[in-house]
């Protein structure tokens, strides 16, 4: 019991010290931005001060495009999130994704690409609390979407590739996905691809293994030509435009209801 009990200490201590060094981490890039406004710069320029400084000590380079990228979407979120609150997300972001398990401030983690980068970036999701955001955290990988029994009325389940249940009979395999996942679901920015021809069916965000925020959908319609991109709320079309195979609209989607551009008649 003495043994157990050293054993369940250990790891408590080890969670902890974890925990300590990750918001030492990234407090130390948060602290940075917040000292370049302090100095009277804007969050643009305090971010590329920051990034600029940060890439010169990185032993793997980022290339510009890729700091810019992070940039760019760190100022969209000035349309929702305070300079202070935008600072909190940006050291979370450069402590899990850029400087991953290291020791502040400039050790990098051993697979840091610019494409990686930039699909976390593309991936940030956050958590609302009382108006003020933290980062959502997800991990970044492959999923199969199966259906069992019936296609169209069949039980519908997100597995990862080599799954057990794969080998169930009457399971049926859909779709594959790849981009952010968050409790076995896609979550955050993915794409979904048909699982026998590979060809793409939907690009864009998602929330809890559902379609939602902006993306592209040319899965139902590819073998025509028709296409439709806008914003999706909870797996349905919410504000979306549909095109037609020369490129032409040829319907809408206002707040979830279809709306018929030749009549200008609205389906509920």
């Amino acid at each position: 019991m003495e043994i157990i009990g050293l054993a369940i200490g250990a790891f408590v201590i080890w969670i902890i010290y974890k925990f300590i060094k990750y918001k030492f981490r990234s407090s130390v890039f948060e602290v940075g931005l917040k000292r370049q406004l302090s100095f009277g710069k804007n969050l643009k320029d305090g971010l590329e001060k920051e990034l600029n400084d940060l890439n010169s000590h990185l032993p793997k380079k980022l290339n510009p495009q890729t700091t810019l990228t992070l940039v760019k979407k760190m100022l969209s979120l000035q349309e929702k999130m305070t300079d202070e609150n935008i600072a909190e997300i940006y050291g979370n972001f450069v402590s899990l994704y850029i400087c991953e398990n290291s020791t502040p401030p400039y050790n990098v983690y051993p697979n840091l690409t610019d494409k990686k980068v930039i699909m976390h970036v593309n991936n940030m999701c956050f958590k609302e609390v009382n108006g003020y955001f933290v980062l959502d955290n997800y991990e970044f990988g492959k999923l199969l979407n199966t259906v069992y029994g019936d296609v169209i009325v069949g039980e519908v389940k997100w597995v990862k590739e080599g799954d057990k249940y794969l080998n169930t009979r009457f399971v049926y395999i859909l779709f594959s996905y790849e981009g952010g996942i968050k409790n076995g679901k896609p979550h955050g920015f993915g794409i979904e691809r048909g699982y026998e021809d590979n060809k793409l069916g939907y690009e864009g965000e998602w929330k809890d293994g559902k379609r939602h925020g902006h993306g592209k959908d040319i899965g139902l319609f590819y073998r025509t030509g028709y296409w439709s991109e806008g914003e999706w709320k909870d797996d349905k079309q919410w504000n979306i435009t549909n095109y037609d195979k020369d490129g032409k609209v040829h319907s809408k989607v206002e707040n979830g209801n279809v709306k018929d551009l030749e009549n200008g008649e609205i389906q509920k």
